[in-house]
């Protein structure tokens, strides 16, 4: 059964519980990939264990939120608990949305378990890879259902920090091929990512030297810039959001004034509530 299919059972179905699934999905969508990826860097990623990284979300440059993600070494295996806060306007009233996710994974970034925590609504997520399966449980509103995937290859977990993208002789217009996986409809689907070369980029006042790579989705072109430590500074998300690299204080300082819902954006929340509506049983 479709993951998003769990949410119905919740009676306060308005439309920032659906803008809030619109921003889940376009954070987590580029969070979780399958199969064979490049990990010859990966170790270097466990040396910078214990480490914090701080991101705000924007929409046409208007700060919606922060994301603060946090790595730390687990019994030998990787850890990474991510939290997230948004404050949204509709109307006269304010909403405040949050996610807490926290994760293991192998030194290549094999998922092994995770936990995750939406917030207004009451819903939880919790899953175990076993071999090529992923076996989760939802439960929201009281009510715990199980269900399973599986995969050709065992689920990777793909994060800010991508050093393996960095690996070997890079030029321009060279592609990489990333099998995903979607947390829309909980299918898999493949990605090519494409580099462009170095940029200049201007990141919080400063003018940075970066990567950039792109991949198309949802049949838009949308991009990424990373340092030569594969540290994401820029990424452009789905429905037309930005994610920047930011220090904690920054990441941290919300606008006094929460931004409005925009109409484009309220349609698309609306039409994916639509589309959740239509496939309860």
């Amino acid at each position: 059964m479709k993951l998003l299919t769990f949410l119905t059972s919740h009676p306060g179905k308005t439309i920032v519980t659906g803008l809030w699934l619109v921003l889940f999905c376009s954070l987590l969508q580029r969070d979780f990939f399958i199969g064979e990826a490049p990990v010859a860097k990966v170790q270097q990623t466990i040396a910078r264990a214990e480490a914090s990284e701080y991101h705000s979300l924007y929409f046409n440059k208007k700060k919606l939120g922060w994301i603060e993600s946090i790595y730390r070494d687990e019994n030998g295996l990787q850890g990474l608990h991510q939290t997230a806060h948004f404050r949204l306007k509709s109307g006269k009233e304010v909403h405040e949305a949050g996610l807490d996710l926290d994760a293991t994974f192998t030194g290549n970034n094999l998922l092994q378990e995770f936990f995750l925590k939406l917030t207004p609504f009451p819903l939880t997520v919790h899953g175990r890879v076993t071999g090529q399966d992923l076996n989760y449980t939802l439960t929201t509103a009281g009510t715990a259902r199980q269900s399973s995937l599986h995969f050709h290859s065992p689920p990777r977990l793909t994060l800010s920090r991508r050093e393996w993208l960095l690996t070997g002789t890079l030029r321009q217009g060279d592609k990489r091929r990333l099998p995903g996986f979607d947390l829309l409809t909980l299918s898999g689907h493949d990605e090519v990512v494409e580099y462009h070369g170095r940029e200049t980029v201007e990141i919080g006042g400063r003018m940075l030297r970066l990567h950039r790579f792109s991949h198309v989705t949802g049949g838009k072109n949308l991009s990424f810039w990373i340092d030569d430590h594969g540290t994401t500074f820029k990424e452009e998300l789905p429905a037309g959001f930005t994610l920047l690299r930011e220090t904690k204080f920054k990441a941290h300082e919300m606008p006094a004034t929460a931004v409005e819902i925009p109409p484009t954006l309220s349609l698309l929340a609306s039409g994916l509530l639509s589309r959740i509506q239509d496939k309860t049983p």
